[in-house]
């Protein structure tokens, strides 16, 4: 039987993060975009950023300084399916969030260029 998705961690510049449920992946790239001109419709492409996003526990020593103090760096998106993406140059692009109670969540965006995916 094929296995699905379920377990994903991320890895920012070295640090590992396991992610709750719900943590989301967004491949970059070149997309497709309408142009309209009277009657017609036509497209163009633009570049998309690749974008993650993922709600960690907040635990006990972790510093919000230091996971901001990595301007721009490997990200990797590890999936327990045996994908895992990789965005060379990605940056955290909202300031990180954090959310009390139900164990305490970190919740950190990133975006980057067009992630390489690897399969193991």
């Amino acid at each position: 039987m094929a296995q699905s998705l379920g377990v994903v961690e991320v890895v920012w510049a070295g640090v590992k993060f396991p992610c709750e449920k719900g943590a989301q992946f967004r491949q970059g790239g070149l997309v497709n975009k309408a142009v309209t001109a009277g009657a017609q419709v036509s497209r163009s492409q633009e570049m998309m950023a690749s974008r993650v996003q993922c709600s960690t526990p907040f635990m006990s020593g972790m510093s919000i300084a230091a996971i901001r103090a990595v301007t721009e760096g490997e990200l990797q998106f590890v999936c327990d399916t045996g994908q895992t993406f990789v965005i060379a140059n990605a940056f955290l692009v909202d300031q990180p969030e954090i959310t009390g109670g139900e164990g305490g969540k970190l919740t950190l965006t990133w975006e980057g260029g067009e992630a390489e995916e690897l399969l193991s």
